[in-house]
């Protein structure tokens, strides 16, 4: 309802009643100037009394209802009332708007005022004097925004109440051709500027429903394009200008048609359709929504012109959804675009079975030709498929991400450019999408391998800019070692890669590699090594070389003599000259030799370098080799440099350094190398002796580090470059002064200290036990709890900005001084330690002030204590209660494995397990691991190695614990288990040539724990058979604990199930008599009474047919078995057949044929069995085929084949080689081999029927990637809702569009209005109609009331639509409408659900409310929603993507009532 029309049906019928009913025009002026008077008089002194407020209001609405009304009979009448208001006080203005901004949270009193402000500046007013006071208040609104940075949404209304005021004025019509009315347009467009800069949100709606009006008045369209061009030039962000395009929508596509050309020019500029590109691919759901309103409607717009004379290959970013082609483009064209927006809209649910049938659609933009300048024949750009694959890679159903990449790779490289290459890179940092169970590529990688290796052939900076960008992300594990994997399949044809490539590569590796785990760390590396190998091109930058090859570890890839570092080698051989390597050698002993100079290399790169040129035998291979020269030249300084006080200090550190990376690199075959630093190791130690001597505060750990390892490696080679004696004597000499510098504490400093101890070590680890000399314990222990206390401020400082070390310094020395304890009490008998040292108290103080490392020594220390017999009686509380403390505080960083295995190597040996008291501190750690097992990562490795520690007897008393490692594991959760996958990927490929690095336990550490309690297991029960008699009821106690409780495959229960089999396969051979009894008892009872997955089904059957075949009185149980299947389950007979089929083939030819005779005449019965049915599978199913119960008794088909082939999931299946590594040693005494004799089970593949078995669940993952063509390519279309929204001429003539309303609602009480504008079908506004009379609405809007007489829409109603308030608002009239309810104090509600979406259950309803209503199918459009205080959703658990609209009306109409009504 406009505002002419609010104040024409305003309820004035009491004046008229009263005034008109006598015919004496002089009475009837006098009483109105009186009453005029007054009321005026009492509104100037009392502006914020409500009843004089609606005295007033409807007396100028009578006034202006009769000026509006004026007829020849009336003529007279109307003009003494008007003269009368003339005559009459005049309101003061500007006390109104002073009380305005007082009253700006009173919505009645506020609306009522405005009101009053308007219908007097019209009635007494003329246009001049309005737009004169307009001009005040802007003059007053840029005062405020150049304060407060925005605009009051106070003056917003202000200023609409002075454009509704121009109007309704009866000169309206003669406005435009006043000067001042320019005034007003630049007004306008200053409040829309205002608003772009201060974004505030609060007074967008009112400031853009006025846009139209003041078109009218000022008759101004152009102001459109104007305000255009002001959105563009303030480079305003994406969200803010779709906002204002979307709200302003109906007044850009309903302007004459004289101003079309100028929209035109604007609809296919460049920078608008890179905003909607930029909207439609953002990961904003509310942007892509506004985007996708405002393409459709600018297509359809466009769509009824024919645009000619645009070049559209000047458009080189994106192109404008039209086409200027010949009719047959033009349609090739619509039908591209209509797809287009097909797929933009279907990407929006969540569901992948509504979003995959569109993928055919999308495979018929992508099968279009594009050319160079990226589009078709028909000029559709290749930046709108781009915008398609981007939503879909934002996609939250990783099917649908997956077929989206696929496909991106099928494409051809050309037309990615650098931001959509880098989009699917970050897509790709998606673990999820290398799901994979079989031990190969996975799908996503075998693809993307294609592509690059197509774009290689093609376009020479491809795998460089996809290089170049991914070296600037970071990644996850798998994700990264499938790329880089993928990079290294790329065989070189055009790339060329050099310094650039060089640097990406050494950040990749910087960035990413260290982070990661050791398995995948280790085959990126490697990998990324190979691709080195691969594209970098002659002739190399032997710097840049070198500086990448350092970020590699020389641990783990890059170790001298593995794969990677013969890849390497061999590469540089071929190509890099001697010539070169000698130029690179030069060049970079000189920077070390000149101080003025930095060097491009550090000595470590430069020692690997040295040693890559050696084993390739470029240089450094022989002794006359010019490279020896060149590095004599430059450790020459190192010559007399402990006899002389000056040099070059810092190239004397380096070379040290150098030395020392060499030493390290070589082993005693490297005679060449090794005769050559045989040179350097005397002056090397005598100047690490002098530094050691003049350390300073002002020393790094890092030289300290490096000073003590260099001495160290020198100190304990076995086979020394110098003799023996000469290592003793340095020896000797190291240790006095190490022992000086720990003693005299107002002579050394801290780092000296630390250095002290730490060459002290050195010293006693390379000396013999025998010469060891241990007089520095008792001072050193007499004084190690303190550091030297002398410590300047300059030395803080240093300490502190420099190195902030200060930590790590204390809980280096204190591991080192532990570590020096340690080996003195290791070494020395008990006799001759030194008397009263409480060594416990020290172990207390270390493990107190040290840091991780510390517990190694320290658990040493009470090892030696304990062992040696030294812990008395009394000292065993305080010895457990140390012991306590360290145990407690490795759990707590769960960084200290080996300090932990050594614990576990104290308290599970035999003397302590003797001592009573120490034996309960064992059940104690031993209760908290298998408390924590599942919770500590590692921990059950820690446990069963304690385990493997424990001897005779005592094994009884931890059948928990070892049972709690026999099970271990819990169901991975998906990335896991796809890191799992990729981890056993690296595993298979590299293990051979990384044996040290790779093994078992760091790719499953679960399946590690099994294995090695399978082997414990195995060793005790044949050592001592009495082991599977205790341990046998315990498992079958756990087995009961989930009989004929449902459970699916793969779950927790499935997985428990499989492994107590598997322990019972391990104990069966064993098992006395007795025993034997029971297990088949438990085992038939269980398949007699339960349907179970078909890996323990199998296994249960199997334990069976050994018991059989081993005992020929069991055997006989058998055919009691048909009869108890056919009373309990009959399904359970299957099970029985095949026992009996796989116990008459292995019994003996003599008792064969009676066997199967009896089989047969207890079978045939069943076969006749009406409930029997049984699957035709024998004929391919392995069990029946190439499985035989007797050959195959291994570990390899117990815990690796049977699983694989009874599809459990990957990560549960233990390789057969991982027994080995855990000693399992096949006995006499028991049948258990580790692998099959015949490889027939390894050959086989899961059956059909077995896959079909197990549906969906377990780990079979089903790739819906490769099943699109299943899916129906008939679309749901779903409708434009903008285009019901369009006005036609007739409704934008219409002075109302309410036929019927309570137009004013009572004050009190709850006004509840449901608007169902947007709803289409009759039978939801039937039956939203009956709720709305139940709950009591107070109004029913609709957009059209004929509605109601409508068959379908009474069939639901049932007559409710008689008994409450029904209002017409077509869609085009909602905007207005709902901010007209919006200042009237309602509260505007949507239900939709939104990225802000408020769930129902947590949303609060105000009395006054008006509820939104949406769309059957495209819900609330995207120029509504910003109206909206609050949107609302209906949570939901099932996966249907939303409610029907009468029914989602229904539930928060509901809330809203229950809210309002609770009493």
């Amino acid at each position: 309802m406009d505002v002419h029309e609010r104040f024409m049906a305003h309820d004035t019928g009491q004046i008229k009643y009263l005034l008109f009913a006598s015919t004496n025009h002089s009475y009837i002026f006098d009483s109105l100037l009186v009453s005029f008077s007054g009321i005026v008089q009492n509104i100037n002194q009392h502006p914020d009394s409500l009843e004089t407020l609606e005295t007033l209001k409807r007396i100028l609405c009578f006034v202006y209802q009769e000026t509006r009304s004026l007829t020849e009979k009336n003529a007279d009448l109307v003009k003494l009332v008007h003269k009368s208001y003339l005559t009459a006080h005049s309101i003061d203005v500007d006390v109104l708007q002073k009380y305005l901004y007082l009253y700006t949270t009173d919505t009645k009193c506020l609306s009522l005022i405005l009101d009053i402000f308007m219908l007097h500046m019209v009635l007494r007013y003329d246009t001049c004097m309005i737009l004169k006071n307009l001009q005040h208040l802007q003059e007053s609104i840029d005062e405020y925004f150049d304060t407060e940075n925005k605009i009051n949404v106070l003056d917003v209304k202000l200023m609409a109440c002075y454009v509704n005021s121009l109007l309704l004025h009866p000169a309206s019509s003669e406005l435009s051709e006043q000067s001042d009315v320019a005034n007003l347009t630049i007004c306008f467009k200053r409040h829309i500027r205002q608003w772009l800069v201060s974004k505030n949100d609060n007074e967008c709606p009112a400031l853009i429903l006025l846009l139209p009006k003041v078109i009218s008045v000022t008759n101004r369209k152009e102001m459109l394009t104007e305000i255009w061009e002001m959105i563009f030039e303030l480079k305003c962000d994406t969200g803010d200008i779709l906002y204002i395009m979307c709200m302003t929508a109906d007044a850009w596509f309903s302007i004459k048609p004289e101003y079309h050309e100028q929209l035109l020019e604007k609809l296919i500029t460049q920078s608008f359709w890179l905003v909607l590109l930029k909207g439609l691919s953002s990961p904003i759901p509310h942007q892509r929504k506004q985007a996708l309103y405002l393409a459709k409607r600018v297509v359809d717009f466009l769509d009824n012109y024919k645009i000619e004379g645009i070049r559209l290959d000047q458009y080189k970013e994106i192109r404008p959804l039209v086409c200027t082609g010949n009719e047959s483009q033009r349609t090739s064209f619509k039908k591209n675009v209509n797809n287009l927006f097909l797929i933009l809209e279907a990407l929006e649910e969540k569901q992948k079975h509504f979003v995959i049938p569109v993928f055919p659609l999308l495979k018929t933009l992508v099968d279009e030709k594009f050319e160079q300048e990226c589009c078709n024949a028909a000029g559709f750009h290749f930046a709108w498929v781009r915008c398609a694959f981007s939503r879909i890679f934002q996609h939250s159903n990783n099917t649908v991400v997956k077929w989206g990449l696929l496909n991106v790779f099928a494409l051809d490289p050309g037309l990615y450019n650098d931001d959509f290459l880098i989009l699917i890179l970050h897509v790709l940092n998606n673990t999820y999408l290398y799901e994979n169970d079989t031990n190969d590529e996975p799908i996503i990688v075998k693809e993307l391998i294609k592509l690059l290796n197509s774009a290689e052939v093609k376009y020479s900076d491809f795998v460089t800019r996809f290089l170049t960008h991914a070296s600037k992300m970071t990644w996850g594990p798998v994700a990264l070692f499938y790329i880089i994997h993928a990079l290294s399949k790329v065989a070189r044809v055009v790339s060329m890669w050099k310094e650039v490539e060089l640097e990406a590569v050494k950040t990749l590796a910087e960035i990413n590699l260290n982070m990661h785990c050791r398995v995948l760390r280790i085959g990126s590396q490697v990998e990324l090594l190979e691709t080195l190998t691969h594209l970098v091109t002659e002739p190399l930058n032997l710097v840049a070389v070198a500086n990448t090859l350092s970020a590699f570890s020389i641990h783990e890839s890059l170790t001298r003599g593995q794969l990677s570092w013969k890849r390497i080698s061999t590469w540089l051989s071929k190509t890099v000259k001697r010539d070169e390597a000698l130029r690179f050698l030069e060049k970079i002993c000189s920077q070390f030799i000149d101080k003025n100079s930095l060097s491009d290399v550090s000595m470590k790169s430069l020692s690997l370098m040295l040693m890559l040129f050696h084993d390739g035998h470029i240089i450094l291979d022989s002794k006359s080799c010019a490279g020896f020269t060149m590095l004599r030249n430059l450790l020459h300084c190192l010559i007399g440099a402990d006899s002389r006080p000056y040099g070059n200090i810092e190239l004397r550190k380096k070379c040290i350094e150098l030395i020392g990376y060499l030493f390290d690199f070589t082993s005693s075959k490297d005679y060449i190398m090794r005769e050559f630093i045989a040179d350097y190791v005397d002056i090397t130690l005598r100047i690490a002796f002098k530094f050691m001597r003049n350390i300073t505060d002002e020393a790094t750990i890092d030289e300290i580090n490096t000073l003590v390892l260099v001495t160290q490696k020198f100190f304990t080679d076995e086979n020394s470059i110098i003799s023996k004696r000469d290592v003793q004597n340095h020896i000797e000499r190291f240790e006095v002064e190490s022992w000086n510098m720990i003693n005299d504490g107002g002579y050394s400093n801290n780092l000296q200290k630390i250095c002290g101890v730490k060459i002290l070590y050195a010293c006693l680890k390379a000396t013999n036990v025998k010469l060891r000399n241990y007089k520095f314990i008792g001072p050193l222990y007499n004084m190690y709890k303190t550091l030297a206390v002398r410590s300047s401020d300059h030395t803080n400082e240093i300490i502190s900005e420099n190195r902030n070390l200060e930590g790590k310094i204390v809980a280096e020395y204190y591991e080192f001084v532990a570590e020096l304890f340690y080996i003195y009490l290791q070494d020395e008998p008990v006799d001759k330690w030194i008397p009263h040292i409480d060594w416990i108290e020290a172990v207390l103080h270390l493990v107190q002030v040290g840091g991780k490392k510390i517990f190694v020594p320290t658990i040493g220390i009470l090892s030696q204590l304990f062992y040696k017999g030294v812990v008395k009686s009394k000292d065993i509380d305080r010895f457990k209660s140390v012991t306590r403390l360290c145990w407690k505080s490795m759990l707590e960083t769960n960084e200290c494995r080996l300090a932990m295995d050594k614990i576990m190597e104290l308290i599970f040996s035999s003397k302590f397990l003797e001592c009573e008291d120490m034996k309960e501190l064992t059940m104690e750690f031993t209760e908290e691991m298998v408390e924590k097992i599942e919770k500590i990562p590692g921990l059950s490795v820690v446990l069963v190695n304690g385990l493997e520690h424990i001897e005779g007897v005592h094994l009884a008393n931890f059948y928990d614990a070892l049972l709690t490692c026999l099970f271990h594991g819990i169901v991975p959760r998906r990335d896991k288990k796809i890191e799992l996958q990729a981890r056993s990927y690296v595993f298979e490929l590299y293990h051979k040539a990384y044996p040290n690095c790779l093994s078992n336990m760091y790719v499953n550490t679960d399946t590690a724990t099994r294995a090695h309690a399978v082997a414990l297991l195995h060793k005790r029960i044949t050592d001592n058979t009495e082991h599977a008699a205790k341990l046998l009821p315990m498992i079958i106690a756990r087995l009961n604990e989930s009989q004929n409780k449902r459970y699916f495959g793969d779950s927790l229960t499935h997985r428990h199930k499989n492994r107590l089999i598997q322990a019972l396969f391990v104990l069966q051979p064993v098992l006395k008599k007795n025993d034997m009894v029971l297990l088949n008892s438990l085992m038939c009872e269980n398949i007699l009474s339960e349907s179970s997955q078909p890996s323990v089904r199998i296994m249960q059957e199997w334990l069976i047919i050994k018991i059989y075949l081993e005992s020929e009185i069991l055997r006989g149980g058998v055919w009691n078995l048909f009869r108890q299947a056919q009373e309990k389950r009959v399904g359970s007979l299957c099970s029985i057949m095949s026992i009996v089929y796989h116990v008459a083939r292995s019994l003996k030819s003599n008792l064969q044929s009676e066997f199967i005779d009896l089989s047969l005449e207890h079978m045939m019965p069943c076969c006749m069995l009406q409930q029997f049915n049984v699957r035709l599978y024998a004929q391919e199913d392995f069990y029946f085929t190439v499985f035989n119960p007797i050959d195959d008794y291994s570990l390899q088909t117990i815990f690796y084949e049977l699983p694989r082939l009874s599809n459990v999931s990957s990560d549960e299946y233990i390789l057969p080689q991982m027994f080995n590594k855990f000693g399992f040693k096949e006995s006499n005494s028991h049948p258990l081999k580790i692998f099959n004799l015949k490889s027939h089970l390894s050959e086989a593949s899961v059956s059909a029927n077995m896959l079909k078995t197990f549906g969906n669940e377990g780990s079979t993952t089903r790739d819906d990637t490769n099943n699109i063509s299943d899916y129906s390519t008939d679309i749901q279309k779903k409708f434009i809702p903008w285009k019901s929204m369009l006005p036609n001429e007739d409704e934008l003539n219409e002075t109302s569009g309410c036929l019927r309303s309570h137009r004013e609602a009572s004050i009190e009480g709850n006004k509840i209005i449901l608007v169902a504008s947007l709803v289409e079908k009759l039978p939801n506004l039937g039956g939203l109609s009956r709720t709305c009379e139940i709950l009591g609405v107070a109004e029913f809007v609709m957009a059209s009331l004929n509605h109601i007489e409508e068959k379908d829409f009474q069939s639901l109603s049932v007559s409710a639509e008689k008994l409450i308030t029904l209002v017409e608002v077509k869609p085009h009239q909602l905007q207005q409408y709902l901010l007209e309810k919006k200042n009237m104090g309602y509260r505007l509600v949507g239900a939709e659900q939104t990225v802000n979406s408020t769930n129902l259950m947590e949303a609060k309803f105000e009395k006054k409310t008006v509820l939104v209503l949406g769309n059957e199918k495209a819900g609330i459009p995207a120029n509504l929603i910003p109206l909206l205080d609050e949107c609302v959703e209906i949570p939901q658990v099932g996966v249907v993507r939303s409610l029907n609209v009468h029914v989602t009306g229904a539930i928060c109409l509901w809330e809203c009532f229950k809210q309002h009504h609770s009493a």
